[in-house]
């Protein structure tokens, strides 16, 4: 019936009804839903003459619609109390937001723009065409959407969103709808920039950071653990620290610092670590416990740096004290070197050691200290192109290495001497900026063994040895000097007695004729006083001599005689010679002949021959027998 009424209304009204839904029954009772359509059916001169009826059952179509509509419903409630911010963007039109948009962003209620282009306009500077690209990516479906950036609040602070979001297809493929969701990650962006700045501030920290899990799993490695230890960040990663630890190392060291640190104490000491390439060095470490928010122990920091060259200065510190100590308290050589060998080998390999002093009036090095495992001892030796030589020429120090030898040998500055070892080392031994000698090490089996810092250390042993030499050069000068000054005094002791000697007799014959000459003044004749005169003179000029010589010789030991060479008559010379002792010779008897020509000149110092032949006369007169003869010639 109801069908019916509708058609008439179509009839008399001559309008269409279109998509009109209708509820029904079936005769089976079932509710269902039509969608009809009617239409008025007219002949050829335009008359009504019918109704088109049109049915179709959108039952399960209303019940999708109406699924779908409590989805949504429940879609809008979660999204309002989710604390991301889900977004529905038609294509190409509107931008729905389901979330509080509005209050994390400042806005009033439906503030923040609701258009793609608008959202656009809140995206950072620097992270649009990024942001944009990457949307437009996804739309393409070359690529997911998931990006982080920018977005500016009302009140102009920058704050970082976390998006993502799905592309919606129609049936031919083209997109028309995407669904999504924003985070804002404000927070954990600055925790993690904290993190970053923390990690890297750790990184650049000179000593190693290494973390460790409970079990000793790796959990942080800095760029200073990979200088120190060798391996990269990614290769100790996730290792256990047991790789640190040298083969021969016991764990009870581990366990006791484990003990501490559950206590919640840290640890700090020194011992032995290992490297990737299994070298062994010093470390000095410093363990802390890493206890959570329950006060639990969870992990492990340690800090740990390498101290070998701090141990090494230590060990050259007390070899130097003990080298130096050594120089004080021995005065032989060969002992002293004897003990800077022993110290060398407590701080650098020294198994094969020399030294070498160099002699200026010879040009010869001698080796007071030698030892090697190849070579003998050396007699002493030119070595003109040896390395030993070139330190000595040049005054530097040499690390020598064999492309370095070979340089030096091809430019003609060295040559081989002796076994060819891989490593050699040499320092000048220096006095007062000349150099006297050299140290020399060499290792014969290994190449690199030596280093910069070992030329410091030796040249500071180098100094040591050099002021131990010239300690005791000068001791040996100084007793040097000692025995010729004895011998001086001895020499002038004995030249007093003679000159006491020989002063003696003339002053007895100069009183003994003085007193004569007192006793008998008025008995005595002219002739016998001018005789007593002439003999008085004699003594006198005797005296005078004498004594001159005495002053000459003062000259002599006093290094002021001057040399001044003339011509002068040999023969002249010798008779005053003859006449200054010719006491001494009356008093024994002895015959002074003098065989000198008349002619002989000589070109000589005049006082200095006179001085030489009356040592040699008096000499002459004194060990020749009473009544002997000298005599006296020239050849």
């Amino acid at each position: 019936e109801l069908y019916r009424e509708d058609d008439r209304k179509v009839m008399e009204s001559g309008d269409s009804r279109l998509n009109i839904e209708e509820p029904q029954t079936t005769p089976e009772g079932k509710y269902i839903t039509l969608l009809t359509s009617k239409i008025p059916l007219r002949n050829s001169l335009g008359e009504i003459i019918g109704v088109l009826g049109i049915y179709i059952d959108i039952t399960e179509r209303k019940k999708m619609e109406s699924a779908l509509k409590t989805s949504e419903e429940r879609f809008r409630t979660a999204a309002e109390n989710l604390t991301d911010v889900v977004y529905e963007w038609d294509i190409n039109q509107k931008l729905d937001w389901y979330g509080d948009i509005d209050g994390i962003t400042g806005y009033p209620p439906g503030g923040y723009p609701r258009t793609i282009e608008g959202w656009g306009m809140t995206i950072h500077p620097e992270d649009k065409d990024r942001t944009i690209t990457a949307l437009g990516n996804h739309i393409n479906g070359t690529a997911p959407y998931n990006t982080e950036y920018r977005i500016k609040n009302s009140y102009g602070d920058w704050r970082w969103w976390s998006a993502r979001g799905t592309v919606l297809k129609n049936d031919q493929g083209k997109p028309y709808k995407m669904i999504g969701s924003i985070t804002d990650i404000s927070e954990q962006k600055d925790i993690q920039n904290r993190l970053i700045f923390n990690s890297e501030l750790l990184s650049h920290v000179g000593q190693a950071i290494i973390a460790t899990d409970l079990q000793g799993k790796i959990m942080y490695w800095n760029n200073a653990a990979e200088e120190i230890y060798g391996w990269s960040s990614a290769e100790a990663m996730g290792q256990n620290v047991v790789i640190l630890k040298p083969a021969g190392q016991t764990m009870e060291k581990a366990s006791e610092i484990m003990n501490e640190l559950r206590d919640g104490k840290s640890w700090s000491g020194e011992f032995l670590v290992k490297r990737k390439d299994d070298s062994i060095f010093p470390a000095n470490v410093t363990d802390a416990p890493i206890i959570d928010s329950d006060g639990k122990l969870i992990g492990v920091i340690g800090i740990s740096s390498d101290i070998t060259e701090r141990k090494r200065t230590e060990i050259e510190r007390k070899v130097m004290y003990e080298i130096n100590h050594g120089g004080t308290t021995t005065d032989n050589l060969d002992e002293l070197l004897k003990l800077i060998h022993q110290s060398l080998n407590k701080v650098i390999y020294a198994e094969n050691c020399f030294v070498a002093l160099h002699d200026q009036n010879t040009g010869l090095f001698s080796f007071p200290f030698y030892i090697d495992k190849h070579d003998p001892t050396p007699n002493a030796e030119l070595l003109d192109k040896s390395c030993t030589s070139y330190i000595f020429r040049t005054g530097k120090s040499l690390l020598l290495s064999g492309r370095l030898f070979d340089q030096m040998v091809e430019q003609d500055e060295v040559e081989l001497i002796g076994t060819n070892s891989p490593s050699w080392i040499g320092v000048p031994l220096k006095i007062h900026f000349s150099t006297i000698g050299v140290l020399v090490l060499q290792h014969y089996e290994k190449e690199n063994v030596y280093s910069e810092g070992d030329i410091q250390f030796l040249e500071a042993v180098g100094r040591e040895i050099a002021n131990v030499i010239e300690r005791k050069l000068t001791e040996e000068e100084t007793q040097k000097h000692n025995k010729q000054l004895f011998k001086l005094n001895a020499e002038k002791d004995k030249f007093f007695s003679i000159i006491a000697h020989d002063l003696k007799s003339p002053f007895n014959g100069f009183l003994n004729l003085t007193a004569l000459m007192a006793d008998t003044t008025e008995k005595i004749s002219l002739d016998e006083f001018t005789e007593y005169s002439k003999m008085l003179n004699k003594s006198a000029r005797n005296i005078f001599i004498l004594l001159n010589n005495l002053l000459e010789w003062a000259q002599i030991q006093k290094g002021t005689i001057q040399f001044t060479p003339t011509v002068f008559d040999l023969a002249k010379l010798v008779s005053r010679s003859i006449n200054s002792i010719s006491q001494g010779a009356l008093q024994k008897q002895i015959d002074i002949v003098n065989e000198i020509h008349n002619s002989q000149k000589v070109f000589a110092d005049e006082k200095m021959v006179d001085t030489i032949l009356r040592n040699i006369l008096s000499n002459a007169v004194k060990f020749t027998r009473t009544g002997g003869k000298v005599i006296v010639k020239t050849k």
